[in-house]
């Protein structure tokens, strides 16, 4: 458990961003009474650094992308543990707020040359939107009207 102070030294992020990126929802708020941040903010944050590396900075993005990672990818997307060795239990309470995944991209079945890969939009727990990845430019402004309205 990590108070601000130690979030800001174990991250390096300054305590203000982090601040914002709370307020923005990018990074849930602490759920726990002795006010202490867990190790689920620490991994989220580090994440945060990794996609703004891939040129991703844009706050709604930034929800979209950490939303659709289970806490065992965003261990491997960290780099926490080795491809090889099973990955560390990952905390149940770690949640993000309203946001819209990667895409989805199931095996390919067998003879399917025509295979369609979706974006699957996480509203709220147990609720979802599915967006085709070749959707036209007016859907995906639907679908980001819908994210921004699933916010407030």
């Amino acid at each position: 458990m990590y108070t601000m102070s130690q979030l800001v030294e174990q991250t390096g992020y300054p305590e203000r961003t982090i601040r914002n990126y709370i307020q923005q929802g990018v990074l849930p708020d602490i759920e726990r009474k002795d006010g202490l941040y867990g190790e689920d903010h620490v991994r989220l944050l580090l994440a945060i650094g990794l996609l703004q590396e891939q040129g991703i900075r844009r706050h709604d993005e930034l929800r979209v992308r950490l939303a659709a990672m289970s806490p065992d990818q965003l261990v491997r997307f960290i780099g926490e543990v080795d491809d090889e060795q099973e990955p560390p239990e990952a905390e149940a309470t770690m949640t993000v707020p309203v946001a819209m995944s990667t895409p989805s991209q199931p095996p390919p079945l067998a003879g399917d040359a025509t295979r369609e890969e979706w974006e699957r939009i996480v509203l709220a727990p147990g609720l979802e939107l599915h967006v085709r990845r070749d959707a036209t430019a007016e859907v995906r402004r639907v679908a980001e009207e819908i994210v921004r309205a699933g916010g407030r």
